[in-house]
Formats: structure tokens, sequence, C-alpha cells
């Protein structure tokens, strides 16, 4: 009993460090969410605002994650959006599960 526990506990530990994310965006009703920028000349060095985005552009969530990870000086090249060679609909994104909670610390 005590190996099926540690084979399981193994297992997930696998999944975790090699298996995939969709992250999915819900509920945009009253439109696309709202794009950060930095407010120039403000008196907090990371002080940026929200505004929305452009009219003519194509919401796409991976490519506002890139946006919003470059903003933060974090590398956007961990969000893709495509699994398996195939693309995931624009309110989706994918990450590494071994990425996503670096992402966020």
């Amino acid at each position: 009993a005590w190996f099926e526990a540690a084979s399981v506990e193994k297992q997930l530990m696998l999944d975790n460090a090699t298996g995939f994310l969709v992250i999915s965006l819900k509920k945009c009703c009253r439109g696309p969410p709202l794009v950060p920028t930095f407010v120039v000349g403000a008196g907090a060095p990371t002080e940026y605002r929200w505004d929305p985005p452009d009219s003519g552009e194509t919401f796409a969530l991976c490519t506002y994650l890139h946006r919003f990870l470059s903003l933060h000086g974090i590398e956007p090249g961990m969000i893709c959006s495509s699994l398996d060679g195939r693309p995931v609909v624009p309110f989706q994104a994918v990450v590494r599960k071994a990425a996503w909670p670096k992402l966020w610390h």
C-alpha cells in the first residue's frame, strides 16, 4: 500500500512538472479586459493606468498576457496560444504547470 501511495505521489509530481494549464477568460459581456500602460511622469516607478484596448485590435488572451507580463519585466514566452500544435480559442492561453506559480510570485 505504501508503494502505491508513493507511486501516485510521484506521478502527481511528474504531471505538475510536465503538464500544461489552459487558462480561460470568462464573463467579458461588456467587452475585452482593460489594457495596462505605464503612466509617464508618475511619482511611483511602477504606476500604470488601465485603458480600453484599441477598437481595431482583435482580442487574444495570449497576446494580452504577453503584454501584461512584459510590463512587469517577466519573460512572456512561457505563455502560448497553442497546445500540441493546435491553436486554442482567443479567450484561452496555455502555460506549463511548473511555470504558473513562478509567474505570480
